[in-house]
C-alpha cells in the first residue's frame, strides 16, 4: 500500500506526522507525492486557526471525486480537529474512514486495518483529554520518519493549563503532562548517536515542564542536561511569558548548544486586552523579560505572535500593541 500525508498547524503536529509516517513505513507502506497515487491519505489537522478548518474540509471533500489506483482509498483525519469533532466528522463527510485523536496516534494502524476489513468508519478519541494526567510513553516511543536526518523534534511536555480565552489547545491536547526527565535524555542520547545535529524541544508551554511531576518547573535543568549530551544545536518551542523564569534565562545564556533565538508570544501590547485574553502578564512585564534576556544572553533573535482585532479591541489598544512592537 501507498500513503500520502498532509499536515496543518504547529510543530507538535509536524512531530506527530513524523510518528505517523514512521508507523506506516514500519508496516511496509510507501510514501507517495500525490493523493492520486495513494491508497491511504492522512490529514494531521489544526483547529487553532479557522483557516485550517476550512482547508481541511475542502481538501477532504474534494477527494471523493479523485480516482483511486486500487478499488478503495482510505481517508484518515487526526490531530486537533479529529480530537475536537470525532464522530461529527464522519457525519459531515461520510467518505472519511478513520478519525483519531491527539492521544490515539498509536492506534492508527489498527483503525486502518479494521476499516479495510469491513468497510466501516472507525473513530477513536479520548473523550475528555483534560482527565489524562500521565505522559503517554507509548506515543513517545513510536518510530518516526524524520523530515530531515540532521534534525529531530523531542516532545518534553504535552497539553496546557493556561486556558487563554481564545485558545482551544487545553480542550484538545488536555492538561499539562510532563515526560520523565530520564526518558527525554535517553531519546536525546539515541538521536545524537544516530547523527542528529539539531534538536527542538517541544511543548505547548515548555517553561512549565516538570510542575506536574516534580512540583516545580525544571525546564532550565532540561536545557542544561540536553545541552551536555553532545548535541550541536538546541532549540525549543513554545514559551509562555508568565512562566519564563530567571533560571531558564540563565540556562538559555549559559548552555553553549542553545541557539540565540527566542520565540516569546506577546499577543497584545494592551494590558486590557491581555487581561481579556487571560494571559496573566502585562506588557511591562513582557518588555522586562526581553530586557532581561538581552542583558543576560547578549545578541538574541526574538520572534513573537500578535493577535490583531481581538473582540473589544479599540484603536488605543491597537496603538499600544504597535508601540510595543516598535
Amino acid at each position: 500500500m501507498t500513503y500520502h500525508q498532509r499536515t496543518f498547524g504547529c510543530q507538535m503536529n509536524k512531530h506527530d506526522s513524523e510518528r505517523v509516517a514512521g508507523m506506516l513505513e514500519a508496516l511496509g507502506m510507501l510514501p507517495v507525492a500525490t493523493v492520486e497515487e495513494a491508497d491511504l491519505v492522512v490529514f494531521m489537522t489544526c483547529c487553532v486557526r479557522e483557516a485550517a478548518d476550512v482547508r481541511l474540509m475542502g481538501q477532504v471533500a474534494s477527494l471523493k471525486s479523485v480516482p483511486t489506483v486500487n478499488s478503495r482509498r482510505i481517508i484518515a483525519v487526526g490531530g486537533c480537529i479529529g480530537q475536537r469533532d470525532g464522530e461529527k466528522l464522519v457525519q459531515q463527510i461520510p467518505h472519511i474512514d478513520v478519525v483519531f485523536g491527539t492521544q490515539n496516534i498509536a492506534q492508527l494502524p489498527q483503525l486502518i486495518e479494521q476499516s479495510l476489513l469491513d468497510g466501516q468508519p472507525r473513530v477513536q478519541i479520548v473523550e475528555d483529554p483534560q482527565r489524562t494526567s500521565e505522559w503517554q510513553t507509548e506515543t513517545a516511543t513510536l518510530p518516526a520518519h524524520r523530515e530531515q536526518s540532521w534534525h529531530a523534534w523531542v516532545s518534553i511536555i504535552s497539553g496546557c493549563n493556561n486556558f487563554c480565552s481564545y485558545c482551544v489547545v487545553p480542550y484538545v491536547r488536555g492538561r499539562e503532562r510532563s515526560r520523565p526527565l530520564q526518558d527525554i535524555l535517553e531519546e536525546v542520547e539515541r538521536l545524537v548517536a544516530e547523527g542528529v545535529r539539531e534538536i527542538t524541544l517541544l511543548g505547548q508551554n515548555v517553561n512549565s515542564y516538570g510542575r506536574d511531576l516534580y512540583g516545580e518547573s525544571r525546564f532550565d535543568e532540561v536545557l542544561r542536561l540536553v545541552g551536555s549530551s553532545g548535541i550541536e544545536r538546541l532549540r525549543f518551542a513554545t514559551s509562555h511569558p508568565k512562566d519564563l523564569s530567571d533560571a531558564t534565562i540563565a540556562a538559555f545564556a549559559e548552555v553553549k548548544a542553545v541557539m540565540p533565538q527566542l520565540h516569546l508570544p506577546v499577543q497584545s501590547g494592551s494590558n486590557r486586552i491581555l487581561s481579556a485574553m487571560n494571559r496573566n502578564y502585562t506588557a511591562e512585564h513582557y518588555l522586562s523579560l526581553i530586557d532581561k534576556v538581552k542583558s543576560t544572553a547578549g545578541d538574541v533573535a526574538f520572534s513573537t505572535d500578535i493577535i490583531v482585532g481581538f473582540p473589544g479591541e479599540t484603536e488605543a489598544d491597537f496603538e499600544a500593541t504597535m508601540a510595543l512592537a516598535r
